[in-house]
């Protein structure tokens, strides 16, 4: 079950890890033989171990230099794919302050917002993004989450479709299929989910059912829950599906990637307690010399249902510089960087503006510059949104007269009566056959309309003179009709 859970990192897996820790003690002797995990989680856990690598390797660079924005960056990119958006924050910004006008570090601000359930705050971020240049495949996924989560389906639609044309990434997929699904497009959303459930993907899986709660088609959502969750969460979930329905689109969209129901509730658990644990904050101190060490026990991160490890934390100040910066040094556990990562906040004294401060009238005119360039970007992806949607819509209806013409391609027949009644057609068809069955061997009946009545047609033929030849035999066996040429598309249907 940890392993299924850590696959269904975004969408569904806080709901589903929400129940777990709550059915934690439920006995259950097949759970002390764990499975061996499939393919997709076995993918996920490698992930993990890259990430966790890769944090470590950036803690030793920031111990080393603190100002070593690339580490910073690192390791807050780590952080963000180990669920820990609060620390990556902390490292960005850490970076932010040494490289103020990098476009990636603001594109991945955005996504720790969007990470911690605030995408109104994450968009401005989004923006500076693509003012700074930052290569757009960094922020589409989250972005077009981020506009899911704020109810706008149309362009997370948008940013999704540009993000897979760039690359075929599975979370994206199906964060594109739930938002179709939000938007009522089931069937297609279904369609888009189709190669990863046909691998047996279960997030692929869950994502379908979570479409299907949403729209309302509970029975099928309960069919795929049974089917790929433990019994114990099955009975937990079912009231948190039977309530989707109801939400508004951006409700439906944080339920379905959070587990957030309105009112801060997950699904089989109680509403959360106002208690937190506090992280250990590291702050540079103003005296020369070197404070003694200071032992903490950092929490867990919050999804982990292993008892926390107590882990030693150790800092050393020395003589600062005129602005004083933190000295991070952790002693590190082996599999817990992320613990040490989420314990790590920039100092409040560090992010103060102590000069440059503005007037009252130049920050009103900051204000209005800033909503009059939000105020034109927004227009601009209004219009973006609209050109999209008259392309697909003309894109969509040439298809289906592309369709229209490969299933009924122009073709030559040989019309042999006519009549209003299909049934009646082929009662006469079969009569003709038994009447001149050396002409009509080997032919084949279809119907078309013509006008308020329809033709009965023998062929196709491969041609006018094939038709005109088989005319002729006709003809000379005593029976009648003419040639008859049915244009590209023009629908032409079989006697049965």
């Amino acid at each position: 079950m940890q392993n299924d859970q850590q696959q269904s990192r975004g969408l569904w897996g806080s709901a589903v890890a929400a129940i777990a820790m709550a059915c934690v003690t439920v006995p259950n002797v097949a759970m002390a033989q764990p499975a061996e995990p499939d393919a997709f989680t076995q993918a996920a856990m490698e992930r993990r171990r890259d990430a966790q690598a890769s944090l470590a390797s950036a803690m030793a660079r920031i111990g080393t230099d603190r100002t070593d924005a690339n580490a910073l960056v690192d390791a807050a990119r780590a952080s963000l794919t180990l669920d820990n958006p609060q620390a990556a924050l902390g490292f960005l910004t850490r970076a932010g302050q040494l490289r103020s006008d990098d476009g990636v570090i603001a594109a991945m601000t955005g996504s720790a917002m969007v990470q911690l359930e605030r995408p109104s705050e994450a968009m401005p971020h989004f923006d500076r993004a693509v003012s700074r240049g930052a290569p757009d495949r960094i922020y589409l996924a989250d972005r077009g989450l981020a506009f899911d989560l704020l109810g706008q389906q149309d362009n997370a639609q948008r940013d999704y479709e540009a993000m897979l044309s760039q690359t075929n990434d599975p979370e994206t997929t199906r964060r594109y299929a739930l938002s179709l699904g939000i938007s009522g497009q089931v069937d297609r959303a279904v369609t888009i989910l189709t190669p990863q459930l046909r691998s047996q993907d279960r997030a692929a899986w869950r994502t379908r059912a979570m479409i299907y709660a949403i729209v309302g088609r509970q029975a099928e959502a309960q069919e795929i829950v049974k089917a790929t969750m433990p019994g114990p969460l099955v009975a937990n979930i079912a009231p948190f599906l039977a309530r989707l329905p109801s939400l508004t689109p951006g409700q439906q969209a944080a339920a379905a990637h959070f587990g957030a129901l309105p009112g801060g509730t997950k699904p089989g658990m109680p509403p959360p307690a106002p208690v937190k644990p506090k992280p250990v904050v590291i702050a540079a101190a103003p005296p020369p010399a070197v404070k003694p060490v200071i032992v903490a026990s950092v929490p867990p991160p919050p999804r982990s249902v292993v008892p926390p490890v107590p882990v030693a934390v150790v800092a050393a100040v020395p003589t600062p510089p005129p602005t004083p910066l933190p000295i991070v040094k952790p002693v590190l556990p082996p599999n817990d960087l992320a613990s040490v990562a989420a314990a790590i906040e920039i100092p409040a004294s560090e992010l103060a503006q102590t000069d440059g401060a503005l007037d009252a009238a130049a920050l009103d005119r900051l204000k209005e510059e800033q909503r009059r360039i939000a105020s034109e970007a927004n227009e601009a992806r209004k219009r973006d949104v609209a050109a999209a949607r008259l392309k697909a819509e003309a894109d969509a209806s040439a298809k289906e007269e592309a369709d229209r013409k490969k299933a009924n391609p122009a073709r030559v027949w040989v019309q042999v009566a006519t009549g209003a009644n299909a049934s009646a057609l082929a009662s006469d068809f079969a009569r003709m056959a038994r009447k001149f069955p050396g002409v009509f061997k080997g032919q084949s009946a279809a119907t078309s309309e013509w006008g308020r009545t329809r033709r009965l047609l023998v062929g196709p033929f491969s041609g006018a003179k094939a038709a005109n030849t088989w005319l002729a035999s006709l003809k000379k066996a005593g029976g009648d009709g003419f040639t008859w040429s049915s244009d590209p598309g023009q629908e032409v249907a079989p006697v049965r």
